[in-house]
């Protein structure tokens, strides 16, 4: 990834940040995206820094099959960032078991918010129903991008790092060879 992993790193942070909050919204029955269809670009922004960051720890391990991530980290930092993933992933599929609760996905069908299942209406709901239960059915999305957000984030954290200790070595070893 060369000098620019700070960049990037940075990028995943800005993206880390937009896809809490459209998440942290949904507690409140937001739907950002129902609104601003152009955020949508965020979620394919992540599977962008995603393949970057599994690309990058293949091409730098060398790895084949299963990518290692976090590799650049010390190791007791390594089970941290590990742990943190993890909890994200487990977080993401707690969110998925909360929306298998409805019988469908909340829709509108002739101006009215309903539940549906394969077009079939399954119940009528409020206009504050149809906000919470589409609100519970961004979480689960959200969640998972979050994840998978979070483990990018912290891949390009770890390359920063290791980029960082790499030219804090060369400058030492410059100035060695200028004295």
């Amino acid at each position: 990834m060369g000098r620019f992993s700070p960049y990037w790193f940075v990028l995943s942070l800005a993206l880390l940040t937009a896809v809490a909050t459209i998440h942290v919204a949904t507690y409140f029955d937001l739907d950002f995206l129902d609104r601003w269809p152009i955020l949508w670009g965020v979620y394919l922004a992540i599977f962008a820094i995603d393949a970057l960051a599994i690309f990058d720890a293949k091409d730098r391990t060398g790895a084949r099959g299963k990518t290692p991530m976090f590799t650049a980290f010390e190791p007791r930092a390594q089970r941290t960032a590990d742990f943190i993933a993890a909890i994200l992933m487990a977080y993401a599929l707690l969110m998925l078991v909360s929306a298998w609760r409805f019988e469908g996905a909340p829709n509108r069908i002739d101006g009215k918010p309903v539940i549906s299942n394969h077009g079939i209406i399954v119940r009528q709901l409020t206009e504050r129903e149809f906000l919470h239960a589409k609100a519970v059915d961004m979480r689960f999305f959200s969640a998972l991008m979050l994840a998978f957000c979070g483990g990018a984030a912290l891949e390009l954290l770890s390359l920063a790092l290791l980029e960082r200790k790499k030219r804090a070595k060369t400058r030492v070893a410059n100035s060695t060879l200028s004295n």
